[in-house]
């Protein structure tokens, strides 16, 4: 095998594990005693499972020394639950890098390398992968993580609600964002106990609303919870959100898991027309999305108005809402039979 045929290889290799932004890997193809040794580590054993299947496929002789990254952690510490209110997730192990997506309190991750800083983590829900301050994390196995998904699971309803750690006194109160994950035992009239593998909290009943939100009932209310919620490059929270975070976090409180980002979303969605758009649909620009609330109207974080904020596409009022109107790519639908 020579150099050149070695490189079509490796490139149908990259190709079938796909982007970064969803896979964290490294890997090399080495051509030694007529045969490719396959090195490094992938971030899940179904990519090994691809990776192999293809070369079988293409009749290739090759030695197989790939390993998952999380075969060097213990299995106790493999998973983590996000339990502080935010956890931004950022592109490299520091502190000034850039924040690409942003978790919130109760979501997951599958741990894929630690240290003292900053953890190397994949998002369960959207494959994201980077870098989350490891003081963020909860950390356990797989079947503590499988013990909290087959319980009850409830939403922080309210644009913020406090929770308040039990028998410590040098923790801090904290204010978790509407959505976040709570998983409840010993439910009284005016409390619940809400617990993550390590912690215990106590958070006010009037802050909680059991399973998902209901879109007919709650998408309103939504809405206006997130009026005016600062713009924040790679937030999906009531703190702060970029476009894509918002509509992704708006999903995800009705219970449907989109991708992350707006090119993502803008391929993942179905095409309708100007005149089939319903409350919920995604409008897709360059670069941006909205989610459209009816009557010609959008809500968008955007940089423009530095925040969430309501912008009518197809009666424009101003010079920005004639550029949104105008360079318009998609108008798309989440439908849950393609989830």
């Amino acid at each position: 095998m020579n150099s050149k045929e070695l490189t079509i290889i490796e490139a149908d290799v990259l190709n079938l594990i796909g982007e970064r932004r969803n896979n964290f890997y490294k890997l090399s193809l080495i051509h030694r005693d007529g045969k490719i040794h396959l090195v490094g580590f992938v971030d899940s054993e179904e990519i090994v499972e691809n990776i192999t299947d293809f070369l079988k496929e293409k009749k290739i002789d090759f030695i197989n020394s790939l390993k998952c990254y999380h075969s060097n952690i213990p299995e106790s510490e493999r998973f983590a639950m996000i339990v502080s209110a935010t956890c931004d997730i950022r592109k490299d192990d520091r502190f000034r890098s850039e924040r690409t997506h942003q978790l919130i309190f109760g979501e997951w991750v599958s741990v894929l390398e630690i240290s003292n800083t900053y953890t190397t983590v994949k998002d369960l829900k959207t494959g994201y992968v980077g870098y989350a301050a490891t003081k963020s994390l909860d950390f356990c196995s797989v079947d503590r993580m499988q013990e909290f998904l087959s319980g009850v699971k409830s939403l922080v309803k309210s644009r913020f609600s406090k929770i308040e750690r039990i028998k410590s006194r040098n923790e801090n109160d904290i204010w978790l964002p509407m959505g976040s994950k709570l998983y409840l035992e010993n439910i009284s009239e005016n409390y619940s106990i809400l617990k993550t593998p390590s912690y215990e909290y106590r958070i006010g009943n009037d802050n909680v609303i059991n399973g998902y939100m209901n879109f007919e009932e709650h998408f309103e209310y939504i809405l206006d919870s997130y009026s005016g919620v600062p713009y924040i490059w790679g937030g999906s929270s009531t703190y702060g959100t970029d476009c894509s975070g918002f509509s992704g976090r708006l999903y995800d409180l009705f219970g449907i898991n989109i991708p992350r980002d707006a090119d993502q979303q803008e391929s993942f969605t179905r095409s309708v027309t100007a005149d089939e758009l319903t409350k919920g649909d995604l409008v897709f620009f360059p670069g941006h999305v909205a989610v459209y609330i009816g009557n010609g109207m959008i809500a968008h974080s955007n940089t423009s108005y530095s925040g969430v904020t309501v912008s009518n596409i197809f009666n424009p009022s101003d010079a920005y809402e004639e550029y949104l109107l105008n360079s318009v790519t998609k108008y798309g639908r989440v439908v849950l039979e393609d989830i």
